[in-house]
């Protein structure tokens, strides 16, 4: 699974906030990185799988917003 650009800027990014702050609170950019790279890993598995369903959809978008499975 490769890195798309916004997922390696966004750890460009913290590497050099990492540089010049090494103690400061980097949560925030911590969390864009998390949720750029599921966003690089569902991508990817879409890219590969046939057309979703409404009801799969529906499914997924319910775990991701913290729902039940």
């Amino acid at each position: 699974m490769g890195s798309s650009p916004e997922t390696q800027k966004l750890y460009g990014r913290l590497g050099s906030r990492r540089r010049f702050d090494p103690s400061g609170d980097h949560s925030e950019l911590m969390r864009d990185i998390a949720a750029s790279r599921c966003l690089d890993a569902i991508e990817e598995l879409l890219a590969a799988a046939p057309p979703l369903t409404e009801a799969q959809i529906d499914r997924i978008t319910a775990v991701l917003r913290g729902g039940r499975r």
